[in-house]
């Protein structure tokens, strides 16, 4: 199963790959703050000389999960995602792996921004899932793709507060150099 997430944010691509996405204290309030998620941690984030950033984390969500699901994971289903951005295309590609069922379950994400005027930004998220359970396959897929769609929903809403406190320096440049209005 492919589906796409989009979200506005209030700053421009580079302020959202360096003062967000790739920020520790943004992430930790994110996860924790935000989206309520009793466990958050980097394990690992490198850059290279070329730009090039590779991040390792784990995380425990909440689980609101059905029955069968929760069956099949217990009540502790705990992740770790390893992305790589590579800034000469602009995009974050990453894969998640969960602590339990992981030879039956893919789940690859493509994240990238597309700018909109001067002061802002969709990001767009293309991901693939898919469960090879049998007879509970398409039941994990479609909530899986529910629980993406709310996380990144909650997400879109607290990091457009958190950039009210956190203004993008080129927005803020930009939109005091435009002409005001007549």
């Amino acid at each position: 199963m492919q589906f796409t997430i989009r979200d506005r944010y209030a700053c421009g691509a580079a302020h959202f790959w360096d003062a967000i996405f790739f920020d520790r204290a943004y992430n930790e309030a994110l996860f924790r703050e935000g989206l309520g998620f009793p466990q958050f941690e980097v394990l690992r984030q490198e850059t290279s000389a070329e730009g090039v950033v590779r991040r390792h984390i784990r995380v425990m969500p909440r689980l609101d999960a059905p029955a069968p699901i929760r069956k099949l994971v217990g009540d502790a289903l705990v992740y770790e995602e390893d992305g790589r951005y590579d800034p000469a295309v602009g995009h974050f590609v990453s894969r998640t792996v969960p602590n339990r069922l992981a030879d039956k379950f893919n789940l690859t994400a493509d994240l990238w921004l597309e700018p909109v005027g001067l002061t802002a930004s969709d990001r767009v998220v293309r991901f693939e899932v898919s469960a090879r359970i049998l007879g509970l396959g398409g039941l994990v897929e479609k909530f899986v793709e529910r629980s993406l769609r709310d996380n990144y929903g909650r997400s879109a809403a607290f990091t457009n507060r958190w950039l009210a406190d956190h203004p993008d320096p080129q927005s803020a440049s930009t939109s005091s150099e435009r002409p005001p209005s007549p």
